[in-house]
C-alpha cells in the first residue's frame, strides 16, 4: 500500500496550509483521488466541522481513517490517522487539493 509516513519532511514538503480561516467551512467530506506511481488513491471522507471518518485504499487494499482539521499556529492543518495503527501525518489543503506525503512523494488529491 502507499503508505503515508510521518515525519518533519510532510511539515516542509506540503508547506503546511496558509493561514486559512474558511478551513472547516470548506468541507472535507466526498470522495478524494490521486495517482502515485503505484496507481490510484482513493480517500473517501463523511463527517462535517472538524471530524471526519472514512478509508483510504491504495494498491488492493483499504483501511480506516480519521481526519481532524485544527489550527496550529493560525495555519490550519489536516492531521489524517490510520485507526488500526494509529498511525498519524499532517496534510495540507492548498486551494481545492489534499496534499499528503507518501512514500513514493506529495499526493495531490483532487474532489471527485
Amino acid at each position: 500500500m502507499t503508505a503515508i509516513r510521518t515525519s518533519a519532511l510532510t511539515i516542509g514538503a506540503v508547506g503546511l496550509l496558509a493561514a486559512t480561516p474558511g478551513l472547516a467551512a470548506t468541507g472535507l467530506a466526498g470522495t478524494w483521488v490521486a495517482k502515485s506511481p503505484s496507481g490510484k488513491v482513493v480517500l473517501k471522507l463523511r463527517g462535517s466541522g472538524k471530524s471526519y471518518r472514512g478509508t483510504y485504499a491504495a494498491r488492493g487494499k483499504t483501511s480506516r481513517v480519521t481526519v481532524r482539521l485544527s489550527t496550529a499556529d493560525g495555519a490550519g492543518q489536516v492531521t489524517l490517522t490510520f485507526t488500526a495503527s494509529n498511525r498519524s501525518t499532517l496534510c495540507g489543503l492548498l486551494g481545492h487539493r489534499l496534499m499528503c506525503v507518501a512514500d513514493t512523494g506529495t499526493l495531490a488529491f483532487g474532489r471527485v
